[in-house]
């Protein structure tokens, strides 16, 4: 009756199809019950869900409480009844016989169980009928944003109280999996998988980063204190969440904190990731004495960051003045060549563009690589070079 007096404007002309009687004893008068609709059906549940109590009971034209109070009268002149009991209830009751009308129908008519449990969430927040949309969302391989729209709001709606739920894990798991660039729902729902990903105990370092990654750049210190947290907690923490964590802190400048971390981890990390790290960190520094303890440490695999990245070993080399820095750059260049490594060719292409030997480079090109080959390096180190940083690099 609200739902049609919203579209029309108008109340029924009788109330009468609306009611139903009650069978009683004879002379004993008569019952009259008005239901509230069509419940459990999944029309009714769409219908409340699209009612905003807000804005017919406050805002800007109450229409509510004219209504309720003209209904009123109606059932008076229409019924006259000695009585008007009004169930108030502060919820629904039989959930969960709701929830399994609308499931049951899902192989007949997915679409309307769907809707229908999208309604009752809407209305009802109860935690069961979240639980079934979901999945059934997973059923139907609905977009990763609605599954972790889905899944936030039904976190939200337990709170702290409630403990795991696999539902959860698996959304974030298939959401955050992947340690690419971040993209919108990642972003958005970064805190509840967050949470999500905490509550498990910070076992899959893969999700973490993931995390951390759509926490940044706007959201740094989010992504720094998560890092740092599961660097402390953990028994053996992943090389992988050390060497992030060093690179961020060197990125906001917080040279000693990331010092830190590598003082807490050489030594026992055996990854060239972790020693290619450090000697950016070193790098970023320009400090002349750091890079000869650095060189000097016997926790340090030189070897191990001229095979991984021998332009930054060039140029740890050339921060101590020594005289070897130019033939590891040129054996680097011979061993790229040799291998077709055109990735590795390029960024040892910056650092002679850098340094005003371009002509040398291209010289050492020839005959190696195709023309074409060549150009496509040319331009892609010229444009490198005319490039921005990053503000993340900045920071």
């Amino acid at each position: 009756m609200l739902s049609s007096f919203l579209a029309s404007g108008e109340m029924p002309d009788s109330l009468s199809d609306f009611t139903v009687d009650i069978k009683v004893a004879n002379g004993a008068g008569s019952i009259k019950i008005m239901r509230a609709g069509t419940a459990p059906e999944g029309d009714y549940w769409r219908s409340l869900s699209r009612i905003s109590w807000y804005d017919i009971l406050y805002g800007d034209k109450p229409i509510g409480v004219p209504f309720f109070l003209e209904l009123k009268e109606r059932i008076q002149s229409t019924f006259a009844p000695d009585f008007l009991l009004i169930d108030a209830r502060t919820g629904i009751t039989e959930m969960g016989g709701i929830i399994q009308s609308a499931v049951s129908r899902l192989l007949d008519d997915p679409e309307g169980a769907q809707s229908d449990l999208e309604a009752l969430t809407t209305y009802c927040a109860d935690q069961e009928a979240y639980r079934a949309l979901l999945k059934l969302y997973k059923v139907r391989k609905v977009g990763i944003d609605k599954l972790l729209a889905t899944a936030s709001l039904m976190w939200q709606l337990a709170g702290s109280k409630s403990g795991v739920d696999d539902l959860h894990i698996d959304i974030v798991t298939q959401a955050y999996a992947e340690q690419q660039r971040a993209v919108d729902s990642q972003r958005k729902f970064a805190e509840f998988a967050e949470a999500v990903w905490r509550s498990t105990g910070m076992s899959d370092i893969r999700i973490g980063l993931s995390i951390v990654n759509s926490f940044l750049p706007e959201r740094k210190p989010q992504a720094l204190q998560l890092l740092m947290d599961y660097v402390s907690s953990a028994s053996t923490p992943s090389y992988l969440a050390v060497v992030r964590l060093i690179e961020l802190l060197a990125a906001s400048r917080d040279f000693a904190a990331a010092t830190s971390i590598v003082d807490r981890f050489k030594g026992t990390l055996n990854a060239p990731q972790f020693d290619l790290a450090w000697a950016k960190l070193v790098l970023d520094q320009k400090d002349l004495e750091a890079g000869f303890e650095l060189l000097n440490d016997v926790a340090f695999a030189f070897e191990a960051v001229r095979l991984m990245e021998p332009t930054v070993a060039y140029r740890l080399l050339k921060l101590v003045g020594d005289e070897d820095a130019a033939d590891v750059l040129n054996e680097s260049l011979e061993l790229s060549l040799s291998d077709d490594d055109l990735s590795q060719i390029r960024k040892i292409g910056e650092v002679y563009q850098d340094e005003g030997r371009w002509l040398e480079f291209e010289k050492r090109l020839q005959g190696r690589l195709s023309g074409s080959a060549i150009a496509e390096i040319n331009d892609f180190v010229k444009r490198r070079i005319r490039r921005p940083r990053p503000a993340l690099l900045r920071a």
